[in-house]
């Protein structure tokens, strides 16, 4: 009787855990809308943008990659990538000086280049939870023409915008 007894409170406790360990995942978890915030509703049909093409400011694109170690950089990227990954160059026209958002739908290394020189940006953030939006990195821009490197996806295709925020 004593190892029957052993044997059922062994198994309410392990159910018990188990149980428990659910909930909390499932609490963890955000909860997402049907519906996809305005400022990403269009990220589900990005238009194509050949490499080294013109991505107009607040539009959304998707640019066909090449793998890295093939792709001619404006000038080499602040961050190397691995051999086994894609990287592209696509270029934007900025009328108004501002502050400009670079929003990936994937994992990228983000260069803005301007006159051969590498920019610094001023902001860097996750895209928002439930969004297709992975990463976003702001640059405070004037006016005049850019190349923007993406090097180091994990994918030979990634989606993108630039948009003015300030």
């Amino acid at each position: 009787m004593r190892t029957t007894m052993a044997g059922w409170v062994l198994v309410a406790t392990v159910m018990f855990g188990s149980a428990h360990r659910v909930a909390a995942q499932q609490a963890a978890a955000p909860s997402c809308p049907t519906t996809v915030a305005a400022e990403f509703a269009g990220w589900s049909k990005p238009a194509s943008v050949a490499p080294g093409g013109v991505l107009p400011i607040g539009s959304l694109g998707r640019l066909a990659l090449k793998p890295s170690a093939g792709v001619s950089f404006e000038v080499t990227p602040t961050k190397a990538s691995a051999a086994d990954t894609f990287s592209g160059v696509v270029r934007f026209d900025v009328a108004k000086a501002g502050t400009y958002r670079v929003a990936l739908g994937g994992p990228a290394w983000i260069d803005v280049v301007q006159s051969r020189k590498v920019l610094t940006s001023t902001a860097h953030a996750h895209g928002p939870v439930c969004s297709p939006v992975k990463k976003m990195v702001d640059f405070a821009l004037p006016a005049g023409r850019y190349a923007l490197q993406l090097s180091g996806a994990k994918t030979a295709e990634l989606s993108v915008s630039i948009t003015a925020i300030r």
